[in-house]
């Protein structure tokens, strides 16, 4: 990350993905942001709708392990699918990982 200039930009937290204390050291809105802890339904979807109301206008979802191959990947699949995707809104899927840009 410090080599590509972006330490700046980029914050680690070794905590639970869903703990409201990260809302106190993250200023809010989230331009970005990654998903990839939990890979159960419950735990995605739970990712997903605490950090859904955080994200920035015209910001970006994205995570990892969209894939039919395996289970994990699909309860990924259904909990993005349920939480984040519209058909009215395009959504990318590049090698497992997805991104949705906000439109709610």
């Amino acid at each position: 990350i410090e080599a590509l200039g972006l330490g700046e930009y980029v914050q680690f937290f070794n905590c639970k993905t869903t703990d409201p204390n990260l809302l106190l050291a993250i200023p809010t809105p989230i331009q970005f942001i990654f998903i990839d802890a939990g890979h159960s339904y419950e735990e995605v979807k739970a990712d997903i709708e605490f950090w859904k109301p955080h994200i920035a206008k015209d910001g970006i979802v994205c995570g990892h392990d969209w894939s039919f191959d395996y289970p994990e990947g699909k309860m990924v699949i259904k909990a993005v699918a349920e939480t984040l995707l519209d058909p009215n809104h395009p959504f990318q899927v590049d090698y497992r990982v997805w991104k949705v840009k906000r439109f709610w």
